[in-house]
């Protein structure tokens, strides 16, 4: 942020309130509107990288059920 500054250079701070989005954010609208914003790729590119391609399983007893893919939520 300091190099921006002294660059004079547009930086973005993103904030998200996790427990407002935590199940209602589909990751591929929230990509969709972060590439309108005139983003960095690079800052894209870290935004889509933590939230695609996730999976979750559930222990039960010590059985895994099935592997799923995440597709909504922070």
């Amino acid at each position: 942020m300091e190099k921006c500054i002294d660059k004079q250079k547009d930086w973005h701070i993103f904030f998200i309130d996790y427990v407002k989005a935590l199940d209602c954010i589909r990751h591929d609208k929230l990509l969709e509107l972060i590439q309108r914003l005139d983003i960095d790729r690079k800052d894209i590119r870290l935004i889509r990288n933590m939230y695609y391609g996730q999976k979750a399983v559930i222990r039960i007893k010590g059985e895994l059920a099935k592997w799923v893919c995440i597709q909504k939520g922070v």
